[in-house]
């Protein structure tokens, strides 16, 4: 019987341990869950968080300043024009300088008379130029589209800049190129209409592996001029623009590229007034530009470390305030107009919200806010003008930079814009 009894206090032990060996193991496992749990954010993102790379923040900061960039830019060669109108009209220059005498500009008969020979001939190469332009029209475009007092104008600009780094975002460098091509039409009491098409490029690099992106766009833009009384008008300008962004950053040894889609709807109202001073023309004038972009959801392609990105909205609201001087200089072969520009820009547009995943960790969100695009800014332009019959010529430089301190999360900006006109009226 002891022995017995001995060897029941030993499987009793023995049990108890096992007990005890099960208890821990449970415990242990209970405690590897609620870990898991409650750290899962922490065990799932192996990768980090891909905002905290100033080099992606940089290019996808980048995209917001494209859409704004490239509204601003489809607007200004508007304005340019339509400041040519605004002249034109009040003097009515280039419809009627073709056949205009010589004028007095010496007591010499005989050479005002060469001089006069020579303005009209080249008067008549000019209407043998323009009616060979007009028959090739009139072979590809419908004979209703051509009629009095349309105009046909072409815009070119090129533009360079940067933005900053900031605490959270590389240096972003970029080239802007756009082209515009319009058809204008004088309607009743001096009001003109235009409709274009625009074309762009730009091409944005952020940091040292010079990730980047380039962002292709076409649109279509509708403007009027509205004389208000004898020396004030109004602006109007309306456009579409769709865009295709193209992107490539290099993480690790692979190539990784994305294609984003979006589209543009903006719109911009200026009141300007018209001060004469002998030659000198002064024109202060106050401008709203307002804005919506909406950039589609889009998936990177290449290697491990590709993202996701959710649906980005873009709002611009922009309030300008400036004033042009212009002083005409009449020669026999035209009129030369230099000018010069100074204008303040207040940059109210907010901030826009992106999500973003890895590929492989679907189960883990990042947010971020794409910076807040405020800032206060100086532009100062010089340009030149050139009008000679029916047609002109125009160029101007602008130059803008931040005027203020920024927070550490807002870069400070500047730009080198150079911009080319061609008009001709029939």
């Amino acid at each position: 019987m002891q022995i017995i009894s001995l060897f029941m206090n030993k499987s009793q032990i023995s049990q108890g341990k096992n007990i005890i060996v099960y208890i821990l193991l449970e415990k242990f496992a209970v405690a590897i869950f609620f870990f898991m749990f409650f750290n899962l954010p922490y065990v799932q993102n192996a990768h980090g968080n891909p905002w905290e790379k100033k080099d992606l923040k940089g290019l996808y900061k980048s995209q917001a300043n494209v859409v704004h960039r490239r509204a601003t830019n489809t607007i200004d060669p508007v304005l340019s024009r339509l400041d040519t109108i605004w002249k034109t009209r009040r003097k009515n220059e280039i419809h009627n300088f073709a056949r205009q005498p010589i004028g007095n500009i010496t007591n010499d008969k005989m050479t005002r008379e060469k001089y006069q020979q020579s303005h009209d001939a080249i008067s008549d190469y000019q209407e043998t130029f323009i009616d060979s332009i007009t028959n090739h029209l009139d072979e590809n475009i419908d004979q209703s589209l051509i009629y009095d007092n349309w105009s046909y104008w072409i815009s070119g600009n090129i533009e360079y800049g940067k933005h900053g780094s900031t605490q959270n975002a590389s240096l972003i460098n970029f080239q802007s190129d756009g082209l515009i091509i319009t058809f204008e039409k004088n309607l009743r009491q001096n009001i003109l209409l235009g409709i274009g098409i625009t074309f762009g490029e730009d091409k944005s690099s952020a940091g040292e592996k010079a990730d980047r992106m380039t962002t292709n766009d076409y649109g279509l833009v509708i403007y009027s001029h509205t004389p208000i009384g004898g020396t004030y008008s109004i602006q109007t300008i309306h456009g579409f623009n769709k865009y295709g962004m193209y992107t490539y950053r290099e993480p690790t040894a692979n190539m990784i590229s994305g294609k984003r889609l979006g589209f543009q709807v903006f719109n911009s109202i200026r009141l300007i007034k018209d001060v004469k001073v002998n030659k000198l023309i002064f024109r202060p004038y106050s401008r709203f530009d307002v804005g919506f972009s909406s950039l589609r959801p889009y998936r990177e392609e290449g290697g491990k470390n590709t993202i996701s990105f959710s649906e980005q909205k873009i709002l611009m609201f922009k309030s300008n305030l400036g004033f042009l001087v212009e002083y005409d200089w009449v020669t026999r072969f035209g009129k030369l107009s230099p000018h010069g520009q100074i204008e303040h820009v207040l940059d109210l547009s907010k901030s826009s919200s992106v999500n973003s995943f890895y590929h492989n960790n679907h189960g883990v969100l990042h947010h971020a806010n794409i910076d807040d695009l405020r800032q206060s800014s100086w532009r100062y332009s010089l340009g030149l003008d050139f009008k000679f019959f029916n047609s002109a010529l125009s160029a101007s430089y602008t130059r803008s930079e931040e005027s203020e301190a920024h927070l550490p999360d807002q870069p400070n900006r500047e730009s080198d814009l150079l911009m080319f006109n061609v008009m001709v009226n029939y």
